[in-house]
């Protein structure tokens, strides 16, 4: 009897110590699945703007709209410098948007802080650099 328990103790050492033996895991992966990763990595690497939402907070038309559009830009820049401004002229409108937002909800956040500063500002739909995403 008192044999019997011995050797179930020793077993039991055994089996404890022999199940932490294994120190790594060793993936396999088909190398096929590593190609798709890389070939999905790459081409959208290529890709330079996508579909996503930008706030408009001028456009001027006129004498002087190139100046005043300008001048917006720069008074933007100071007070948020970490969004970036985009000044573009589509005749006869010289447009100042800002953001590189990929969702309306992200655009709707930043919009009543820039709303404080510009009143008119609202969201546009546009294509945006992905760059910065």
């Amino acid at each position: 009897m008192y044999v019997k328990y011995i050797l179930l103790t020793i077993l039991f050492f055994l089996l404890y110590f022999g199940c932490w033996g294994q120190n790594s895991v060793k993936y396999d992966i088909e190398p096929a699945i590593l190609t798709v990763t890389q070939k999905h990595t790459e081409a959208w690497q290529k890709v330079k703007t996508v579909s996503g939402y930008r706030i408009q907070i001028g456009a001027l038309s006129g004498s002087q709209s190139r100046v005043k559009a300008l001048e917006m830009k720069e008074t933007f820049d100071k007070l948020f410098s970490d969004i970036e401004c985009y000044l573009s002229y589509a005749e006869p409108n010289f447009r100042i948007r800002v953001g590189d937002f990929r969702s309306r909800l992200n655009a709707l956040r930043h919009l009543g802080k820039i709303q404080q500063h510009f009143p008119g500002a609202f969201i546009v739909k546009e294509n945006i650099s992905t760059a910065k995403l």
